[in-house]
């Protein structure tokens, strides 16, 4: 498997926080480009399905970086994502409050807290989307604004 590339979109003058052997930054900024209007709860939800597809030996990736970056698997990550730029471009600041409910929740998930969603290995906000892929699947709750799915 080839190593994730950086994002095309990351401005030089970004460069400085992006190292792709730093699961905790980019595990925490996935989850702030995912969810962050989310509460706590809603952060560490998505953060969990993060967990499961790296503990699961078929998925593309065997580390957090490699699974929060391969295409098209988390929306804030793709190049033509529109809100991208506001949301992931935020998650490598620190002054937020946006930014200390991620870092929490990334903190929680790298500590092994247990998985609040089922083992899902999906979700979707369901006012934005409604992928072909949740007829494969079965829903496993409801998070703050995300319906999470995994398989049976």
């Amino acid at each position: 498997m080839p190593p994730p590339v950086r994002p095309p979109w990351l401005l030089p003058r970004l460069y400085s926080f992006w190292d792709e052997r730093d699961d905790l930054r980019i595990l925490r900024a996935t989850i702030q480009g995912e969810a962050a209007g989310e509460g706590d709860l809603g952060c560490f939800a998505v953060g969990c399905v993060m967990r499961t597809r790296v503990q699961l030996p078929w998925w593309w990736g065997h580390n957090y970086t490699e699974i929060c970056l391969w295409s098209a698997q988390f929306s804030c990550w793709w190049s033509d994502w529109t809100l991208r730029g506001d949301d992931i471009r935020g998650a490598f600041r620190i002054a937020t409050g946006r930014y200390e409910r991620a870092h929490e929740a990334a903190l929680r998930v790298l500590a092994g807290e247990p998985d609040i969603t089922g083992s899902a290995t999906h979700y979707l906000n369901p006012r934005h989307a409604r992928p072909d892929w949740t007829s494969h699947l079965w829903r496993t709750c409801r998070i703050g604004h995300h319906d999470f799915y995994g398989y049976e």
